[in-house]
């Protein structure tokens, strides 16, 4: 049992019999095991798979782990109050709140991959579509939101553009 002042409260049924797991316990056996699964698929020398937006997206995700877990690590430190500190913790924040927005992308990478497109010599060009349509789809979003004023507009408008 890990005892430190960020302790979580169970929420699921499946915590009932751990009353305080440390958040910084939890970070850690999450960034050890992202780490262990890294270097095990690099080092096996077994399948190659051909160059995918998933292979090369996940050197990119690492970068964001270690600049997380750097800025976390010198967060905890409390030094520099005044100077470095405030920009570190925006830095901290502006990172970890753009997790959900990387794991979501590298996670369609990788059906992408599975699927077998965006492979070899026709990466960039995916690539460059899927970035393309996604940029309008943001595009139509940020569209909708501005022009709706109440949820229920957005609703209504929603239901008109999915249909």
């Amino acid at each position: 049992m890990c005892h430190c002042r960020y302790a979580l409260e169970p929420r699921s049924p499946f915590m009932a019999g751990h009353a305080n797991i440390c958040a910084g316990c939890l970070q850690a056996t999450g960034f050890a095991l992202t780490i262990g699964g890294y270097f095990l698929g690099h080092m096996h020398g077994g399948r190659k798979f051909l160059r995918s937006a998933h292979g090369t997206f996940a050197n990119i995700v690492m970068i964001f782990v270690a600049a997380q877990l750097a800025l976390g690590i010198y967060l905890k430190f409390h030094i520099h109050e005044r100077s470095t500190r405030p920009y570190a913790v925006v830095l901290h924040g502006i990172i970890g709140r753009a997790y959900p927005i990387i794991g979501w992308t590298q996670m369609l990478f990788g059906a992408i991959a599975y699927m077998g497109y965006c492979r070899g010599k026709h990466l960039g060009q995916c690539l460059a579509h899927y970035i393309m349509v996604r940029i309008s789809v943001v595009q139509a979003s940020l569209c909708l939101m501005q022009r709706c004023a109440s949820l229920r507009e957005a609703a209504s408008s929603l239901m008109l553009l999915l249909c």
